[in-house]
């Protein structure tokens, strides 16, 4: 994997559905953005507080997964190192 990447964890797409970071930001700043299955699972049950708040996530989770497996797990462990998004970057 080449290119600016990040790894969403479940507080920062969360965040970002309320507006709390600035999803503009976030999807400016990174040219991919990858989300463990945990994350994507966790993300989803949480309790929108309407529909547009839950659209916004599931535009935020159209990116790509890394799936919980040896191999992504190998990536996630390596991206986690690196270039894990802190969410006090984007706060507005």
């Amino acid at each position: 994997m080449s290119g600016n990447k990040g790894l969403l964890d479940s507080n920062v797409i969360i965040d970002a559905s309320k507006g709390i970071i600035s999803t503009e930001a976030l999807m400016n700043q990174y040219d991919y953005l990858y989300t463990s299955i945990i994350s994507y699972v966790e993300t989803l049950g949480y309790r929108f507080a309407d529909e547009d708040e839950k659209d916004l996530v599931l535009q935020i989770l159209s990116h790509r997964f890394l799936w919980n497996d040896k191999r992504g797990a190998k990536v996630s462990c390596g991206m986690t190192k690196n270039d894990r998004i802190n969410a006090s970057t984007f706060h507005k």
